[in-house]
Parts: structure tokens; sequence; C-alpha cells
């Protein structure tokens, strides 16, 4: 029995990641390396509250990577919404720590970190509520997606 001539019968396809793994992964590494820079920077980093905090980055950051990526439309809320969230969930935390920056006029609490960490499990479960809620609240319940566009018209002497 002569297993090469089975095994070129195979047919070998190209491996194509779907569009939710790429985004995963480009999440993951996007946001892995923006921790990993601010560990080097500062030592205040090597904290359990980084955690939370990238977990909140990597599921928002799907989003705007699909904004990024132009798999949602340009005034589409799901891209807005990954925008800001992407600073509000994970760059504000670690840039407050990073700059130590507190509100003014308030007591702050010994350590920012304790109460971001605590505030970024909190987001983390809300985003995925959000993830798994999204696509009901704006594909299901959207009448009808219309996409229209505007075309110039190039000829000059025509008529309307």
């Amino acid at each position: 029995m002569d297993v090469s001539k089975d095994v070129s019968k195979l047919k070998r396809e190209p491996f194509i990641l779907k569009d939710r793994y790429l985004n995963i992964f480009l999440s993951i590494y996007i946001n892995s390396t923006i921790v990993i820079v601010f560990i080097i920077l500062s030592d205040e980093f090597i904290h359990w509250f980084t955690i939370p905090v990238l977990m909140s980055g990597i599921i928002i950051g799907m989003d705007a990577i699909d904004w990024i990526r132009k798999k949602v439309d340009l005034f589409d809320p799901v891209g807005f919404i990954g925008l800001f969230g992407f600073h509000f969930f994970f760059l504000a935390p670690l840039l407050q720590i990073y700059w130590d920056f507190g509100m003014t006029y308030v007591d702050p609490p010994d350590d920012w970190r304790n109460w971001l960490g605590g505030m970024a499990i909190i987001n983390s479960l809300g985003l995925i509520i959000y993830r798994k809620t999204r696509k009901f609240i704006f594909n299901k319940l959207a009448t009808k997606k219309i996409k229209s566009y505007w075309k110039i018209n190039t000829l000059k002497n025509q008529e309307l």
C-alpha cells in the first residue's frame, strides 16, 4: 500500500482566519503590547489591576478594530462605542496611574490601583454583557438597513 499517493490526493486549502478570530488576535496583541510598554516605563504597573484592565481593553478593542478595518459602517454606533470604550476602559486607567493624576478637591485613596482594578472587573462584566446583547440591539431591532451613496455626475452638459 502506497501512502504517498493517498496523501497527494488530499486537497490542501490555505488556512484563512475568520474575521472574528483575527479581531481577537489583534486586540490581544495590541492591548498586551501597550500594557508591556507601560510595565517597562513604570514599576507601578506590576500590580493585579493590569489584568482586568487588559481584559476590558481586549473585549472592547475588538469593536474598535472592526471599525478601523472598515468591517462596520463609518457611522455605526458599534464603532463609536469601540473607539470611545478603548480609551475609557483601557487607556484612561493606565494613563491615570502613569501620570499619577487624581481629581482636584477630592482626598485621593492611598493607592488608586486597587480601586481601578475593582472598577475594571465590573467594566469587564458589563462589556461581556454588551458583547452578548449588541447583536440583538443593533441588528435585530433595526427595521431595514438601507445603504445609499452619492455619486457625482461627471457629464457636464447633461440635463437633469
